[in-house]
C-alpha cells in the first residue's frame, strides 16, 4: 500500500527501522502538511498512515482505520505549556493545565514534575 506521511519530525523511517527492517528505500509518499489531512487521506484509502493512539483511537473504534501488525513507535518529542516564570496562571489557565496533566496521566503512570500546576 502506499504510505501516507505528515510534516512531523518522526515518520516511515523511524518505523521501518523499530520493524527491523534495513537498507529499504522509502518509496514517493503522499505527503500532507496537516496531520489531520493526513488521516483524513488514509481514511479515504490513499494509503497507511503512522498516527498517534491518542488521536487515531476514535478512527480505530468507529471502523474507519484498522490498526496493522508491526512495532509502536514511541514518540520522541513532546509538548510543552509554558508561561511566565514571573505571573502565575490565571485561574483559567490553571484549569486547563489541570485538564492536560489529567489527560496525560491516563497514557502513563509517570508525570515530568515541570508540568505540575502551581497555584
Amino acid at each position: 500500500m502506499p504510505l501516507v506521511t505528515d510534516l512531523a519530525h518522526q515518520g516511515w523511517r523511524e518505523w521501518f527501522r523499530a520493524a527491523g527492517v534495513r537498507g529499504v528505500r522509502l518509496p514517493e509518499m503522499h505527503s500532507f502538511t496537516d496531520s489531520t489531512d493526513a488521516m483524513q487521506a488514509a481514511i479515504h484509502g490513499f494509503g497507511v498512515i503512522l498516527a498517534r493512539s491518542r488521536i487515531v483511537e476514535p478512527y480505530i473504534r468507529d471502523g474507519k482505520l484498522v490498526r496493522l501488525v508491526g512495532p509502536a513507535v514511541k514518540a520522541r518529542y513532546g509538548y510543552f505549556a509554558v508561561y511566565p516564570s514571573h505571573r502565575r496562571p490565571t485561574v483559567g489557565v490553571a484549569s486547563f493545565l489541570e485538564w492536560l496533566r489529567d489527560e496525560a496521566a491516563q497514557e502513563s503512570n509517570e508525570f515530568p514534575p515541570v508540568f505540575k500546576v502551581q497555584r
